[in-house]
């Protein structure tokens, strides 16, 4: 059975065989659902954490009430606890039976046995918890995420935070689950990335990672039969088609630094590029030069881009007048391709930049300077 909630509160339960709804259930007051589990080894059982704060338990398939005599639309209601004073974000089921953890808005953690409605443990963090996870091999462990990215790891036995990893904040982990009998912790987060932690003697630590974009794509470009270019939201990616783990995003560090030297008492900050709007590419020779040109909305020249060194080029090319640039390719040398103009030239790549009405052409190979601009077209 698929048990899913909707606002207002209510409760409906498929059957996932005949894919059909066997019934849906009024939940009340409490305000809307924030977290659903089903708790292990409880049959035809659900617990829901309400935005008031409370946690409740409900039958989805007999009216049975064990606690106290119930208003008709609600004898499917099987327990409920006191509100906690601050809205439930998330539950998780603990490797022990009747044990859950159960994270709040205000950032405590309360460790609880739904059979004797007894509370174990109490942990708490500066942040919202976002998501919970107990290990379920080796020492009793607890992950929990918060919304500014920061993983807290907590000692069940010692009752205090053994941990913490923080990461950047466009790196905020959306959920977060231990491996079943694995030391490895499993996070998503909202930049499109999966990781994998592994736990050893000294610490979490990286094991694996995978990472899209986080925003839809702004361009694409085939840079070979094996490689595709890809941007988005002031990034630069290079997928490729064969083996996904070989993917990567180009490093923006030395742009970066250069930025945070301008913006030194200045009072602003550096920040990615521009959204792509053009990339154009080139297979010759590109471990002997950057390789790469990309145009970027808003920026009043073309950037290029190493492949080499899987990061921002050295040179950034500016139009005749400086205006933003509109067409961004580059071909390649000695053949010409389908569709585009053939140049030849006997050192270099020829980059070409299309700027209201006119081209203009960079020799970037190696220096980075205006070899020319022809007419504007009539």
């Amino acid at each position: 059975m698929l048990a899913i909630t909707s606002s207002p509160p209510q409760l409906h339960v498929f059957y996932i065989p005949e894919e059909k709804l066997i019934g849906s259930l009024d939940l009340g007051e409490g305000g809307d659902v924030t977290a659903i589990l089903h708790p292990a080894t409880w049959l035809n059982k659900i617990l829901l954490g309400r935005e008031n704060g409370g946690v409740q338990v409900w039958n989805i398939r007999t009216g049975y009430s064990i606690l106290k005599i119930l208003p008709a639309n609600r004898r499917k209601l099987i327990f409920e606890t006191e509100s906690f004073g601050s809205p439930v974000t998330c539950l998780a089921q603990s490797p022990a039976l009747d044990i859950v953890g159960i994270g709040l808005h205000s950032g405590t953690i309360h460790i609880r046995n739904l059979r004797t409605d007894a509370e174990i443990l109490t942990f708490s963090q500066p942040q919202p918890i976002h998501s919970l996870s107990f290990r379920t091999d080796g020492p009793p462990l607890l992950a929990s995420s918060s919304s500014t990215g920061r993983l807290s790891i907590f000692d069940l036995n010692k009752r205090r935070v053994l941990h913490t990893l923080q990461t950047s904040s466009t790196s905020q982990p959306v959920n977060i689950a231990f491996l079943p009998n694995q030391p490895i912790l499993l996070t998503t987060s909202k930049d499109n990335s999966i990781k994998l932690f592994i736990f050893e003697d000294s610490g979490p630590r990286l094991l694996k990672s995978r990472t899209g974009h986080s925003q839809p794509p702004t361009a694409l470009h085939t840079h070979s039969a094996k490689w595709l270019l890809s941007s988005a939201a002031g990034s630069l990616r290079a997928q490729s088609l064969f083996n996904d783990s070989q993917s990567f995003e180009f490093s923006q560090s030395a742009l970066m630094e250069g930025y945070q030297k301008q913006a030194a008492g200045q009072g602003y900050a550096g920040a990615n590029i521009g959204d792509v709007i053009a990339i154009g590419s080139s297979c010759t020779r590109e471990n002997d030069w950057d390789a790469i040109i990309t145009a970027s909305r808003g920026e009043r020249g073309a950037r290029t881009w190493s492949w080499k060194r899987k990061a921002v080029g050295n040179h950034l090319l500016y139009t005749g007048d400086k205006s933003a640039v509109t067409v961004s390719l580059q071909m390649h040398l000695g053949r010409s391709d389908q569709g585009r103009l053939f140049v030849f030239r006997t050192v270099g790549i020829l980059g070409l930049l299309g700027v209201k009405g006119e081209i203009s052409r960079f020799l970037i190979c190696r220096v980075g300077l205006n070899e020319n601009r022809t007419p504007p077209f009539r």
